[in-house]
Order: structure tokens, then sequence, then C-alpha cells
């Protein structure tokens, strides 16, 4: 992917935040220009961020609840599928196992799968012997062709850590771009509504999905729980959907429903053993729930659909 001439740059010179009267002399031109410059680079889907008085590439993190209108009907059982942390383009990505999953919860009647992050495997200077698919146009068209394509069925993702390594780069929005390749090739089934965290109302309850940074602690519940703690009455969430650790993990606090999301990239990769703790739990979740009269959750359920890379038990033997 090449940035368009006219923006180069300004992408050159906004990979860390700059002030607005450094990049008018860097780029030879008035804070008007410049303004109108950087309005220009985003509706093109460059990630560039005006501040009150820098710019530079950044996250997009809306605030506030965004309604997918899709309404629930009370006494019925809601359902939505959990995918985290895919890493298409990665030699460990368990694609088959993936198609599988998604082909089983919509069986169970499912339409909305959330993803909390890392669908791309990324640019990590680290991971690039580690890749079947490098570059963001490869891996967005391994995206593609992996994600079963099924009538009714949506995807609702934000961006993680690894998808974000593009951005520097390319200075693109990557949720946008990746969208993007979807429509082109004629799918509309791919949303994205923010990059690391993401409020959602979907089926009658809120679901935050959050991709965090950083190594996982010795008990992941930890992590979780000092996320909710973090909360305040009125934004809390009905469910938090936590990506990032590749680990599997269920906390009840406050009355959010908190789970740590496991993964469907297999053990090998060497930014995934650094995360630390062991193996990695891959797969994904159904999610499942009723509603009262007073649109409050009843009756919460996890299945987990548990894949492995090696399916046969192995017998263990005495000495």
């Amino acid at each position: 992917m090449t940035i368009p001439d006219q923006f180069s740059a300004l992408v050159k010179h906004t990979r860390k935040p700059r002030p607005l009267a450094e990049l008018c002399d860097l780029l030879d031109l008035s804070p008007r220009k410049v303004r109108a410059l950087v309005l220009k680079a985003q509706e093109a889907g460059l990630a560039i961020k005006l501040g009150a008085d820098s710019i530079g590439l950044g996250h997009h993190q809306p605030t506030g609840t965004q309604d997918l209108a899709i309404k629930p009907t009370v006494g019925r059982v809601q359902r939505v599928a959990v995918a985290s942390d895919l890493h298409l383009g990665s030699k460990y990505c368990m694609r088959a196992q993936l198609k599988d999953f998604i082909k089983r919860a919509y069986r169970l009647g499912v339409r909305e799968v959330l993803m909390p992050g890392d669908l791309l495997d990324g640019c990590y200077p680290h991971g690039q012997f580690e890749l079947d698919y490098s570059g963001i146009e490869d891996q967005a068209l391994d995206l593609y062709r992996v994600l079963p394509c099924l009538p009714g069925m949506a995807y609702h993702a934000i961006t993680g850590n690894h998808d974000e390594t593009f951005t520097k780069p390319t200075g693109l929005n990557i949720g946008r771009y990746i969208s993007g390749v979807f429509k082109d090739l004629g799918r509309n089934d791919l949303y994205f509504y923010g990059d690391r965290a993401a409020t959602l109302r979907v089926r009658g309850t809120t679901i935050q999905m959050w991709h965090p940074m950083g190594s996982c602690s010795y008990a992941v519940s930890y992590k979780l729980q000092k996320r909710v703690e973090a909360y305040s009455s009125a934004e809390k969430p009905g469910i938090l959907l936590v990506g990032h650790y590749h680990k599997s993990c269920y906390l009840f606090t406050r009355g959010v429903h908190a789970i740590a999301c496991p993964t469907f990239q297999a053990g090998g990769s060497a930014f995934g053993n650094a995360l630390g703790g062991g193996a990695p739990a891959t797969g994904g979740l159904i999610l499942e729930w009723q509603l009262t009269k007073d649109r409050t959750l009843r009756d919460f359920a996890i299945r987990p659909i548990s894949y492995f890379v090696e399916e046969r038990e192995k017998e263990l033997k005495g000495k």
C-alpha cells in the first residue's frame, strides 16, 4: 500500500504528534492550508488526528455507546459469537478452525460476531518470519477469504495493536481500510467501531470490546477486575470482552460479565509467547442471555467452542 503523493509529507511528519506551528514550517504551508490538508487526508482514510494545537497519527476512540439497532425479543434467548485475535496473515492462524466456528455459530442462530481486535497479524519486525502473508493488502485479502460470507451474518470489530502496526508506515485508518477491501469485493458484512475499544448496544445490552496493551499478569482475572473497578456506575457495560491476552477467563463483578477471550492463533508465535502465561486458549465463544421485562440480563451463559492444533487425545504413560 503506497501513500498518495499529496499526503506523503504529511504522514512522514506526523508519525509523532507535532505542534501545528512546527508542522506548518515543515510543510511550508499556512495553518489554514494544513488544517484543510488534514481534513482531506481524513476523508481519504488516513488516521491523522487534529487536536487543539497538535497533529499526529492517532487512534479513533469513540465516546458513548454505538447502537447497532439490533433489537431483542423479551423472553427469547439472545445469542452472539465472539472471535478474537484472529491474526490473519500469520502462519499460526487457525484458518480452518475459524471457518468451522463461524459456521457452527450460524447453525445455532447467531447473526452477530464480535471481534475484540487483532484481526490481522500486522508488521511487527520480530514477526516477519512468522507470516504466510505480509503487507496490509495481502493480510486483508486473507481475512476476506477466511471469514465466511453467510446470509444475514455480520462481523463487528475493533482494531488491536497488531492491526495498528500498519498505521505508522501507511498512515491509514486500518479499520476503514479493511472494511473498504470487503466492500470493493462486494461484501458489506464487516464493520469497525474504533481502535482498541468501543461500546456497542446489541440485543438489549451494552457490550464493551477492549484490546489492551502489555503482557498478562499471573492471574488474568486481575486485569479484568481492575478494568471493571474503573467504571463509574453510569458507564458500566453489561458485558466486557477483552482481547490481546490469548487467554480464557470469566469474572462477574459489579454486575458486569467480564470475559478474557481466547484466540485463533496457535502457539509458536514469538510475540504470543512473549505475553507469558503458557499455551494460548484457542477457539471462540457463544454468549447467551435472556432479558427481563425491565431489560436486565438473566441466565447469562458462555459456551466455549475450543480447538486444538493436535485434536487427538494423548495417552499418559506411567513410568
